[in-house]
């Protein structure tokens, strides 16, 4: 390898709008490492839970209905 190629070598680079006094370069990367966890809750949430419409019109029960659909979640998939 080259000089430049090992010098790279390993380097991750991670582009955030954060300004760098504002968060830990170390915190910020395992922030972004725990993403698939969000997203896979969101993909269980949407899916297996069916959230996808509502056809609520208060909006208390709009509040009511997704509180049951996240506790059912937490009850379901307690990995998380």
């Amino acid at each position: 390898m080259t000089y430049r190629i090992r010098l790279i070598d390993g380097l991750f680079v991670l582009l955030t709008n954060h300004p760098i006094e504002a968060v830990d370069a170390n915190e910020l990367l395992t922030r972004y490492r725990g993403r698939n966890d969000i997203e896979m809750s969101y993909r269980f949430l949407k899916g297996a839970l069916d959230l996808n419409q509502i056809f609520l019109r208060k909006p208390s029960r709009v509040d009511a209905y997704c509180y049951l659909k996240v506790l059912a979640m937490f009850v379901l998939n307690p990995a998380h």
